[in-house]
């Protein structure tokens, strides 16, 4: 359903090609409408350390980036990247962002490839699979042709990680994030990577880049790039059982009856309220259908207040 939301919403209205970042070689992948839809199919396989990723990196500290970055207690942007503390191998920091700044290192080092075939694109849309959109995205010419445009929700102090469009022609200084977060100390001066410690002795993140999105703003911020902030119809979804690393998923009686839980309360309401709750429900009815349900929602009915609503 997710994926289909995403041919509705993204793919066809702003008529864009979609790549898709993951292990290749998976079946379970190679099976799925998602490939199905891809133009490109960039292969990178799990890793239990994402830090060999942003070892790539040409880097001037390469041997110091960890023993720098990983230590600053209560960090939360080298999520996935291990480091040897004390002879053990350890994981940095909790939560995944360290994924997601390898995974922005290898989307730039491919729009380069293309690039160097004179294969440019005017716009680039970052964003991940489990995204499910119920009303239509802002077109592209409401967005800012000069800005890092992203929604205005989720932002945990800073800007968003999980959705993003901006210009092709800024696509290699956007995405050059990582790079500067593991390389450049003068950068790192921005992220206040020494621990603060507040009043109490506990640790204080209110002045340190602490989570991925304080970084992204930050990085914005010191390299003088526009942020546009707009409103995003659609949520992430999971179903029960799926892993995360910060939701275990909230259920929504408007999503029980399709197997789904939504990743982000605030997100779901938000996209709820900004599409209206009654396209919402049609919209997943719809989506369902077209997806080939199994079933299990034959004579759902869902209960709104004192209306009962029957979606076949």
């Amino acid at each position: 359903m997710a994926w289909e939301s995403l041919r509705r919403r993204v793919l066809t209205p702003w008529a864009a090609d979609l790549a898709v970042m993951t292990d290749a070689t998976d079946e379970r992948n190679q099976r799925s409408s998602l490939f199905h839809d891809a133009v490109y199919k960039w292969h990178e396989p799990e890793h239990r350390d994402w830090g060999e990723v942003l070892d790539r990196i040409p880097v001037i500290h390469k041997q110091k980036w960890r023993e720098t970055l990983c230590p600053m207690v209560g960090g939360q942007f080298l999520g996935g990247v291990m480091w040897n503390q004390n002879g053990t191998q350890t994981r940095c920091h909790k939560g995944s962002s360290g994924i997601l700044l390898a995974y922005r290192s290898l989307v730039k080092q491919r729009l380069r490839d293309l690039s160097a075939d004179g294969i440019r694109y005017k716009w680039i849309v970052l964003t991940r699979a489990d995204y499910l959109f119920v009303c239509d995205l802002p077109s592209l010419d409401t967005l800012q042709a000069d800005a890092y445009n992203v929604p205005d929700i989720e932002s945990y102090g800073g800007i968003t990680d999980r959705f993003s469009v901006f210009p092709g022609d800024q696509a290699d200084k956007i995405l050059n994030v990582g790079q500067k977060v593991i390389a450049d100390p003068t950068f790192w001066e921005q992220l206040h990577i020494k621990t603060i410690k507040s009043s109490n002795g506990e640790e204080d993140c209110k002045f340190m880049a602490c989570n991925l999105e304080k970084v992204l703003h930050r990085y914005a911020a010191y390299f003088n790039i526009k942020i546009h902030k707009y409103q995003q119809p659609g949520f992430t979804v999971k179903v029960p059982g799926d892993p995360g690393s910060w939701s275990e998923g909230v259920p929504e009686e408007a999503l029980a009856g399709y197997n789904l839980m939504a990743r982000y309360p605030w997100e779901f309401h938000t996209t709820s309220l900004l599409c209206g709750y009654d396209s919402l429900v049609n919209e997943l009815a719809n989506l369902h259908s077209t997806v080939g349900g199994d079933g299990s929602r034959e004579n759902f009915r869902l209960v709104v207040g004192n209306e009962t609503i029957y979606i076949p």
